[in-house]
């Protein structure tokens, strides 16, 4: 995922935000894989700042193949100080619990770089308990994101009914950054509601919401998606380098 980001989309950084244990069905992380999966992140980005990353892959491939290698290993070095300054973030797209309360430990979640999260049950509830969901999550100091805020899959379900203003409200008090997911299916927030937080001074990102390498082509989407609401560059976190 990582080269694809850099090599064939252009992007700067990427953040790994698998689901978390209570998702069965997505095969959900632990405490243990979640900092398993950071450890490992933070060797891939020790290597990638090293320039070791494609030395390593393209040694590896001239043992096992012929001397067509030369070339492989030729183009690949090439992308050597293209590549060192790319960075992998870990994160999470924790779940939110039916009382608001979240399915993975703060002490967990703060080793981690960047944390969003995200309601993927109990969608049929009242709208004063939904918003509650999303404000408590919002509420929680090692949350920085809170992830596809009304649930909706356009065509296949309208959403969990929820108080954005309210929403809004606290998101501006707690300083939590709200999503634009730019996959197709859901382009949430919706254009109303963008420019709802962009008139807040909430903070917002572009996530592409990719689960193969050539989904990172949604963020072109999500980046309609954003001027439909009369976001600007300035309204979009991830517009940022990754240092600032």
């Amino acid at each position: 995922m990582a080269l694809a980001a850099k090599g064939k989309f252009g992007l700067e950084y990427i953040a790994i935000t698998d689901h978390t244990k209570s998702l069965k069905l997505t095969r959900g992380l632990d405490e243990k894989q979640i900092l398993d999966q950071a450890n490992k992140i933070s060797e891939i980005n020790d290597r990638l700042k090293l320039n070791q990353y494609y030395t390593e892959r393209s040694s590896k491939k001239k043992i096992n193949k012929n001397n067509k290698n030369n070339h492989y290993h030729h183009h690949n070095h090439n992308h050597h100080s293209l590549l060192g300054n790319f960075r992998i973030l870990s994160s999470a797209e924790v779940n939110i619990m039916k009382d608001g309360s979240l399915d993975v430990a703060n002490n967990v979640l703060d080793k981690l770089d960047i944390v969003g999260a995200a309601i993927h049950s109990s969608f049929v509830q009242p709208i004063e308990v939904q918003t509650d969901r999303l404000i408590k999550a919002a509420q929680n100091p090692s949350i920085d994101i809170i992830f596809h805020p009304t649930g909706r899959l356009i065509n296949k379900r309208e959403g969990y009914p929820v108080n954005v203003e309210k929403l809004i409200e606290v998101a501006k008090d707690t300083d939590t950054v709200l999503e634009i997911d730019a996959h197709y299916d859901r382009l949430d927030l919706k254009d109303e509601y963008i420019r709802m937080a962009v008139e807040n001074n909430i903070k917002l990102v572009i996530d592409s919401d990719a689960h193969h390498p050539i989904h990172f082509a949604f963020l072109k989407l999500g980046i309609g998606q954003a001027r439909r609401g009369w976001a600007k560059q300035s309204d979009i976190l991830n517009t940022l380098p990754i240092d600032t």
